[in-house]
């Protein structure tokens, strides 16, 4: 007997449709609770799935890929794309369509790196409010669930902005400075300035948002291991943060180029592969 989507394709698009917006609802159901103040990082599983409610990475990854989701749009339709053209004329034409592919998908996947930046922090910032006799495995977990459910529910349209941000002033800057017949080791000079620049203010607004914009996180975590206010440890949990924030955007970075080269190298097979099946 054949499965009931091979009878119905019809039925099987829309039911896919509906359980996107299922996921959806859901996501806007958890961040309701959470902004009420419901504790669910406390919750069992068990409770959590008996009460519709997400699980903190579930419900923290869908406002990440909520978050990068507009900037991937714009990146793809405005967005400079490619190599400076005086490269390209040198390159033969299989090296030129997969560094093109390669750099477009390194632009879009980039979008993400801000949100998954602030959801990877979970772990730096529950490192940092533990007390100093809390240093134990299960009050560090707890303070990594407090983190994503708080960041998943209060950051989405910061971390949007973001986003929209870091991909058009961090990685699309080259494209965008003219300096006419200037030497080439000025434009480069020139843009790699810029580049870390932005890369700069990029991790410095990722850090403002956990820090200032989300003064949520902090204090919750810090009440939650059993600090009182006059004592809040903001020093220790400031430097692993940006410490934190440094080292995996590099990481990320990394990660980024080279899933985005495997991407447009096989990209590049696959096309070629099929002009050599069927040639014009």
């Amino acid at each position: 007997m054949l499965p009931r989507e091979e009878l119905n394709p019809i039925s099987s698009f829309f039911q896919g449709w509906v359980d996107k917006a299922r996921i959806l609802h859901s996501y806007y159901f958890t961040a309701r609770a959470v902004m009420q103040g419901t504790p669910l990082h406390d919750y069992s599983l068990e409770e959590l799935s008996a009460n519709r409610f997400m699980r903190p990475w579930s419900f923290n990854l869908m406002a990440t890929a909520i978050a990068s989701f507009p900037a991937m749009i714009l990146i793809n339709w405005y967005g400079p794309k490619g190599l400076d053209p005086a490269i390209l004329g040198t390159l033969d034409e299989r090296t030129n369509f997969v560094l093109q592919k390669t750099i477009e998908i390194a632009e879009t996947l980039s979008a993400a790196i801000p949100p998954v930046l602030l959801t990877l922090s979970a772990y730096s910032a529950s490192w940092a409010s533990l007390g100093a006799k809390k240093h134990e495995s299960a009050a560090f977990h707890r303070g990594v669930r407090a983190y994503l459910y708080y960041d998943g529910a209060y950051g989405l349209v910061a971390e949007m902005f973001l986003s929209i941000y870091y991909v058009f002033g961090a990685l699309g800057i080259s494209p965008l400075i003219n300096l006419g017949d200037e030497p080439r080791t000025v434009y480069l000079f020139v843009n790699t300035i810029l580049f870390f620049t932005l890369h700069a203010s990029a991790l410095l607004s990722c850090f403002y948002l956990i820090w200032v914009k989300y003064d949520l996180i902090g204090p919750s975590l810090f009440k939650m291991n059993g600090w009182e206010e006059p004592h809040y440890p903001w020093m220790r949990y400031i430097a692993l943060v940006l410490f934190g924030l440094v080292l995996m955007h590099y990481l990320l970075l990394l990660i980024l180029m080279v899933l985005a080269a495997l991407a447009g190298k096989a990209w590049g097979y696959f096309h070629f592969a099929f002009l050599d099946w069927f040639p014009n």
